[in-house]
């Protein structure tokens, strides 16, 4: 990729064509259209480089999603991520214009495509039930241009095994930019609980979502740093990313990216110990079953946890267990019980994509609501991966979700019992771990919405895929 951004700087017709854009920008900056044109500008420079370097269109799409701020067109009541999602629709046009030529998709048949395609499908039926059709559109529409880019496209492209290890670069060098940014200006803020909230925009507009994709990449570089496999200079750089991730995921101050981090070392002992998952089954049942006996017993401690989130770690770390007097678990407790009783009301294709937020407000009940509770759409929306689709799309919708996610680990499974290189089998491993930690996050927040959390999330789940369909055929495995 480093070597087609040379090529394009080098020659001289693009160098007048960056320059005339720079300059067209520039100087209607300060007009009200502005965004609008740059739009425009970003939309013809990206296509521009998809006819002189195809190659390209993909890298450039991942590459600029870390980077990437969100802006809102009052014009027509929509906000973009630029100019990550610009790129995205039109690598999602391309997809269509191949699928209508006759182009057959070569992983069509894999479970996890069959289960992403279905989880679509029904997301555009439920648009036609909707309580809101347009804003259900619009999010069907952006669902669309994350996961067929990214997961359909890159099931094939990633038959590559350079674009393979690339594709974590793509993603993660970008996202170093922002976080050294980060946290220089959380530096000056004395590194404050409060500033930590905020201190990642413009690019990224929650603290949670900054630690969620920390997180994500952090298992995958960390096998690359300690395994001798992967060759010194890969080892180096990755020591040298890996240390701003965890740097990120401690500042983030996202006890959800924590948790997910405890359950992602439980997770990587399961399989590099290759525990059965018979055995797994039997102590998960034994834990539901004490959950049982002792659940009175439970919520009585949780109840009269008094820790609340603060700069004082070992109170922040406490506090995810605070259901009396922490704000924030009181609202995701509000905003699960308000998403409950919509299911209940429309059980079979549920509100809406996208509707919750709009929807929720007369399902709080009055004692459930807190100090930061609101009528009017704001501060997040379900606040889960599933519960969220419940809500929205019904049982089916919720019920999909669960079964993709479940297929995207059965899959890194099967990588990492079948791959035949040490590096193929510990790269599948990594990437699984890191799904598994956005997957278990997604219980208490919910970010495949958004174009920082789907991309990377698509993105390593159709490495999994690519290497699958490559042992399935080496090994003609079913």
């Amino acid at each position: 990729m480093l070597n087609d951004i040379r090529h394009l700087l080098e020659d001289k017709s693009n160098q007048l064509f960056i320059f005339g854009v720079g300059l067209v920008v520039f100087l209607l900056a300060q007009l009200e259209a502005a965004p609008m044109l740059l739009l425009a500008l970003l939309v013809v420079l990206f296509l521009r480089i998809l006819i002189r370097r195809p190659k390209m269109a993909f890298p450039f799409a991942i590459a600029s999603t870390p980077v990437s701020f969100y802006y809102y067109f009052t014009s027509v009541s929509a906000g973009l991520s630029l100019p990550a999602e610009p790129i995205l629709i039109v690598l999602l046009i391309l997809f269509v214009l191949q699928t209508l030529a006759g182009k057959r998709l070569t992983t069509i048949n894999h479970p996890v495509i069959v289960l992403a395609t279905a989880n679509l499908v029904w997301l555009f039926v439920t648009v036609f039930f909707s309580s809101m059709p347009t804003i259900s559109l619009k999010y069907a529409i952006a669902q669309a241009w994350f996961i067929i880019p990214i997961l359909f496209f890159g099931s094939v492209v990633f038959f590559n095994d350079k674009h393979r290890h690339n594709a974590v670069w793509w993603y993660v060098i970008p996202l170093s930019l922002v976080i050294v940014y980060t946290t220089i200006h959380h530096a000056r803020f004395g590194f404050s609980e409060l500033s930590s909230k905020y201190v990642m925009q413009p690019f990224f507009n929650d603290h949670t979502a900054y630690g969620a994709v920390s997180a994500l990449f952090i298992p995958i570089l960390a096998i690359w740093a300690l395994r001798s496999d992967y060759g010194l200079r890969v080892r180096i750089f990755s020591i040298g990313v890996l240390v701003l991730l965890v740097l990120a995921l401690f500042l983030s101050a996202s006890r959800a990216a924590w948790l997910s981090m405890a359950v992602v070392l439980l997770v990587f002992i399961i399989f590099r110990f290759r525990i059965r998952w018979y055995a797994i089954g039997f102590v998960g049942f034994m834990l539901f079953a004490a959950l049982g006996i002792f659940q009175n017993q439970i919520i009585d401690y949780m109840s009269k946890n008094d820790d609340v989130s603060s700069s004082d770690l070992t109170q922040h770390i406490k506090s995810m267990t605070n259901i009396s007097t922490d704000v924030s678990n009181l609202e995701r407790l509000n905003r699960w019980e308000s998403a409950w009783l919509m299911f209940m009301e429309r059980p079979i294709t549920g509100f809406g994509p996208g509707t919750y937020m709009f929807q929720y407000a007369p399902y709080q009940r009055a004692s459930s609501k807190t100090v930061i509770s609101t009528n009017f759409g704001e501060v997040g929306n379900a606040h889960s991966e599933y519960i969220g689709p419940l809500a929205e799309r019904g049982l089916l919708g919720m019920i999909l979700v669960i079964a993709l996610f479940l297929a995207i680990i059965y899959t890194g499974q099967q990588v990492w019992k079948y791959a035949y290189s040490s590096k193929d089998r510990y790269t599948a491993l990594g990437i699984t771990l890191g799904l598994i930690s956005y997957m278990i996050h997604g219980f208490l927040n919910n970010f495949l919405d958004t174009d920082k959390l789907a991309v990377p999330f698509w993105m390593l789940t159709a490495i999994l895929v690519a290497m699958h369909q490559l042992i399935k055929k080496q090994r003609n495995l079913l």
